[in-house]
């Protein structure tokens, strides 16, 4: 075990970083076993998700160590509420539906031309699939999309993101002490070997970053014709409607944007308030989040940013709204100072920001939040559908009728009325982006046929 040079923490001591050479290798091998066991049975694939969980309840104390050493600081209680809780919720809600998603589907056919035969579509795996995973909830995005994987009967090697090494290194020992290696594997690396790593002929490929990166894994994969889950992020917007700007929705902006310190994928980036409330907005904040923490930037329940580029980026990102003309606001007074020992930006409201600025041109993932208004909800929603199509959007309003119109009249992977972010934790939903949010999804029966062959039956009965 090695220790955390100031605050104590502990975490797995790394064993040396894959070669291209074991990748290959590892990958050939999880080829061969799937080709010796095409179709796990029920009870193989239940007892793969059981040791699937076993593996959970014995990691909590290594993934809260490795945590803490990674953001510097991490709360234990983040690491069951955004990591593990999630994980075996949705471990459960499979194991429940399983049996059911495996029958094969009777389907109707065309009674003129096909008599008596029969149609149905059977679920097939697809064979070994790849996830390569962020850093931001490297336990929950690594494992995650990995119980759907075993859950359709696959094989599978996950690569963990460098930026939280800690981390990677407890997930490699964690799946290295439950599963063979022929059926889960963790590969840890720097770029090099994610550049070999999205270039294997994978059955599926899932990539969780940004669209940049996102571009290039997909290209990858092109040449293998390797079908991909991105799952993108994106500025996921708040439209908040004339009935709703009230403590109770400050509150709950507060409580997920501060969550793991802003980096979420699926938190709010941006707020539309309409003209006129953004004063009473701004006191809102300002009494309500020293009620709820009576520090920020000095709080040990705040996360730290992952490095010191993303801590600078965000402070660049201030400097940059700042000059190009927007009033910055704390919600303490007198302003807190950024701690660049714990790695904690303060928390910050952007007044009136532009597009120009680097803060509405970028996915924040971090404690800033630029605050927007409308003279009416059509130029709220105009705004929105101007720009790229988010992972989220969330509309707070009491008037259900305008909050669907909101949702109708926008394009978003998913969405919420009245909170922001809990579709996400819903085992049942399917969870993904559209267009540069990303593209497949994760979660739900969905999350089991993305990485099932949907093969199509016809049986006509033998001549006697």
């Amino acid at each position: 075990m090695t220790s955390h040079p100031t605050t104590g923490a502990t975490a797995v001591s790394t064993h040396g970083e894959t070669t291209k050479q074991e990748l290959h290798a590892l990958f050939e091998a999880q080829q061969t076993a799937f080709q010796k066991n095409m179709y796990p049975t029920y009870e193989e694939r239940i007892q793969s998700l059981e040791t699937f969980e076993s593996m959970l309840n014995d990691c909590r104390k290594d993934a809260e160590e490795a945590l803490s050493q990674d953001f510097y600081t991490h709360p234990p209680y983040l690491t069951d509420l955004l990591e593990l809780n999630i994980l075996r919720d949705g471990l459960r809600f499979i194991r429940a539906n399983l049996k059911k998603w495996m029958r094969s589907q009777p389907m109707p056919l065309n009674r003129v031309i096909s008599g008596e035969c029969k149609g149905y579509v059977t679920y097939q795996p697809v064979g070994v699939v790849g996830n390569m995973a962020a850093w931001n909830a490297p336990f929950l995005i690594s494992l995650g999309p990995l119980a759907y994987i075993l859950a359709a009967g696959n094989r599978a090697i996950v690569k963990p993101s460098e930026l939280a090494p800690a981390c990677a290194e407890v997930l490699k020992e964690m799946v290295s002490r439950s599963f063979e290696r022929d059926h889960v594997a963790v590969v840890t690396g720097e770029v090099d070997l994610a550049q070999a790593y999205v270039k294997l002929p994978w059955d599926h490929l899932v990539y969780t970053g940004n669209p940049q990166v996102g571009k290039l894994v997909m290209k990858a994969a092109s040449e293998n014709l390797t079908p991909v889950t991105l799952e993108l992020g994106g500025k996921c917007p708040v439209i908040i409607a004339e009935d709703s700007v009230n403590g109770q929705t400050v509150s709950d902006i507060i409580l997920h944007k501060t969550l793991n310190n802003g980096q979420v994928c699926i938190t709010a980036d941006y707020v539309f308030i309409p003209e006129g409330q953004q004063d009473a907005f701004v006191s809102l904040f300002q009494q309500t989040m020293p009620m709820m923490m009576p520090s920020y930037t000095d709080n040990p329940e705040c996360t730290g940013i992952i490095n010191d580029k993303h801590f600078d980026r965000l402070l660049s990102y201030l400097e940059d709204a700042e000059q190009k003309g927007a009033r910055l606001v704390q919600p303490y007074v007198p302003a807190e100072p950024a701690n660049r020992k714990e790695r904690k930006v303060p928390f910050t409201l952007v007044l009136n920001p532009s597009d120009e600025m680097e803060v509405m041109k970028n996915e924040i993932f971090g404690p800033i939040l630029p605050v927007k208004t409308y003279n009416s909800i059509d130029e709220a929603i105009a705004y929105v559908n101007s720009h790229e199509r988010p992972l989220a959007l969330y509309c707070y309003s009491r008037n259900k009728r305008l909050a669907k119109d909101v949702l109708g009249s926008t394009l978003s992977g998913g969405a919420c009325i009245n909170s922001i972010s809990m579709h996400a934790a819903q085992s049942a939903l399917p969870f993904g982006g559209i267009g540069n949010s990303g593209m497949g999804r994760y979660g739900g029966f969905e999350g089991f046929k993305t990485f099932s062959n949907q093969k199509s039956v016809y049986e006509k009965a033998a001549s006697a």
